[in-house]
């Protein structure tokens, strides 16, 4: 999944180099597209970009519609597994203040003030609710996919063998990179999450193919 670590990428400048506000006064009606019935606003794709925006350190006062489509994308498969979690009567987790204190402290790292705090989310036209909301579906998310296809995976000896041989050691800039048995546990779960974030796309693919998806 693109987005299968919510704290991957945060901003790290000071609240003074950030962009102009995202979507200043901007507020748009109207629905974007709705999957088996449920509509997505013009207004939460709006939102969307505005959070892919902050979490990856980007301005979007110039998004385009190439950005905008990305996020109508993001919020189509979010609703497709919010109805398979819901289908599934699958657990949902309250909000994590934890998470929210994480993203706080590594957006305002170079200013943690509060004032600092409330600059960041004006100008993007975020709230912590909404930010908290989105880290908690996230949160929701891996736990529901991981659920469903980490007992399906299979990870071979010779595959963990072949990722240390091509891949962990030659990025490696040691003279003595550890033994493979120091760091096989470690190569095991990086290549069952590669395989759960295959089998997730291939899943929403199908899901996507077997559900009204309309677009306007």
């Amino acid at each position: 999944m693109s987005r299968s670590n919510p704290l991957m990428r945060m901003l790290t400048a000071a609240v003074a180099m950030l962009a102009v506000p995202a979507f200043a006064g901007e507020r748009l009606d109207g629905i974007a597209a709705t999957v088996n019935g449920h509509a997505i606003m013009q207004s939460e794709v709006q939102e969307e970009l505005a959070y892919e925006c902050l979490m990856g350190q980007q301005a979007c006062g110039s998004a385009g519609a190439a950005q905008r489509q990305a996020a109508l994308d993001h919020l189509i498969n979010q609703q497709l597994i919010g109805q398979q979690m819901q289908e599934k009567h699958f657990p949902r987790q309250a909000t994590s203040s934890l998470s929210l204190r994480d993203v706080r402290a590594q957006l305002i790292s170079a200013n943690p003030r509060e004032i600092a705090w409330r600059q960041v989310l004006e100008r993007y036209g975020l709230t912590e609710d909404i930010i908290a909301q989105r880290l908690a579906f996230e949160a929701d998310t891996l736990r529901f996919t991981d659920s469903r296809f980490r007992p399906a995976v299979r990870i071979s000896s010779e595959a963990i063998q072949r990722y240390y041989r091509e891949q962990f050691v030659p990025r490696l800039k040691t003279a003595a990179p550890p033994d493979l048995p120091a760091v096989e546990a470690q190569i095991r779960e990086v290549l069952i999450q590669q395989a759960i974030t295959e089998q997730v796309n291939a899943w929403l693919e199908v899901l996507r193919q077997h559900s009204r998806i309309e677009v306007r």
